[in-house]
């Protein structure tokens, strides 16, 4: 779903996690959605143009159609379409650090809180780019291993407010639509006509040793999902489902 990676650097020389050491800092968080896939779709005109105007604006007011049909003239071509479930994402990084000078932040803001800095995101990773970065540079003094922590959340919000009276991009939407739902519906609701949300949230964790002599040489850190969180709405009950997945 989202494929993250979080390196340091201090002196040109990558932070190992025990480690304390002044120099030229530099710390990056890279950020992937790996959602995309791809799908089989067509395009063609619409043979009544209101018809499709009233389907793109159902679907961006919120209404949940069981089954969209909009009738088309003239040659129907297939297509071929990478559509993936976009993700809001937010967090922060966090540096143990005794000083830091001519601080340099890219993709987050700055916060710092006694003997640690901070950086803090927020951002959405959609197609076609649906990838980012958030870094950290500066003059540290006895810096500690970088750690981070995250939460991804499916939205459709980018599709929905890209979405034209088109052809083309009524079925990009409704396939998105899919995907953002495959996602979001981690879990299936016990009640009928409840809704389900899905919640993903990440943290750093020591890479997993696999041998001694892989162990030795070992230092990284790697962020790894910890939790999905559901929160499925069963009526007035209000039931809450937390489930842990890894």
């Amino acid at each position: 779903m989202l494929a993250s990676e979080l390196a340091a650097t201090v002196g040109g020389r990558e932070l190992g996690t025990d480690e304390r050491r002044s120099g030229r800092l530099r710390v990056e968080l890279t950020l992937r959605n790996t959602t995309g896939v791809r799908v089989a779709s067509a395009s063609a005109r619409p043979a009544r143009p209101r018809e499709l105007e009233k389907l793109v604006g159902d679907l961006r007011s919120g209404r949940i159609l069981e089954q969209a049909e909009v009738d088309v003239v003239g040659p129907v071509r297939k297509r071929r379409l990478v559509v993936d479930a976009p993700l809001a994402v937010s967090g922060e990084v966090r540096l143990p650090v005794r000083r830091l000078d001519a601080a340099v932040v890219r993709g987050g803001s700055l916060v710092r809180r006694g003997r640690e800095v901070a950086v803090r995101f927020r951002l959405v990773l959609a197609h076609p780019t649906g990838s980012a970065s958030i870094g950290l540079s500066g003059r540290a003094i006895d810096a500690g291993a970088a750690q981070a922590s995250l939460t991804a959340e499916p939205t459709a919000a980018p599709a929905l407010a890209a979405a034209r009276p088109t052809i083309d991009s009524a079925s990009r939407l409704l396939l998105t639509l899919a995907r953002v739902r495959q996602y979001d519906a981690f879990l299936a609701n016990p009640a009928p006509g409840g809704s389900v949300e899905a919640v993903y949230r990440y943290e750093t964790t020591h890479a997993p040793r696999i041998t001694a002599a892989a162990a030795a040489s070992s230092e990284g850190g790697v962020i790894l999902p910890v939790l999905a969180a559901i929160a499925v709405v069963a009526g007035a009950g209000g039931l809450v489902v937390l489930w842990a997945h890894l």
